[in-house]
């Protein structure tokens, strides 16, 4: 009899449950570009550079989490669609070593300073970029 009251109960919850509105969730990523010199910095007449596209609040690997050599990170001068929904200003971002983001590989970094690396080529291997209260 105890058993059946318990059942009863946990089948009403789970019905309950099963009827509530779910609200959607809101799946929007935001987005910056950022141009990363792959050339030594002493190269300033010719750099190489790689584009790469950070999502905000996201850790984002660079050449598959592998060392990527590079001497700065600046952000571009491209904008992606999501990245005109940012105000660019209010966005800082921070390169590290290893694939984790354990290992600082730059002081944070915004649009108006970039992270100037190296004159050499230093190994970087993520980065990441959130928005900063003003």
């Amino acid at each position: 009899m105890h058993s059946t009251t318990i059942f009863t109960s946990l089948l009403a919850i789970a019905s309950l449950a099963a009827s509530s509105p779910i609200l959607p969730r809101n799946t929007t990523t935001y987005s910056i570009d950022l141009t990363i010199t792959t050339s030594s910095g002493l190269n300033w007449q010719n750099p190489t550079t790689v584009p790469i596209t950070a999502t905000l609040n996201q850790l984002t690997l660079l050449n598959a989490g592998q060392p990527l050599s590079a001497s700065s990170i600046t952000f571009s001068n491209s904008t992606s669609a999501t990245a005109s929904a940012v105000n660019i200003n209010s966005v800082q971002c921070r390169a590290y070593k290893d694939a984790e983001g354990v290992v600082p590989g730059s002081a944070p970094f915004n649009a108006t300073a970039p992270a100037l690396l190296s004159t050499n080529l230093v190994s970087v291997s993520s980065v990441l970029c959130y928005v900063v209260a003003a």
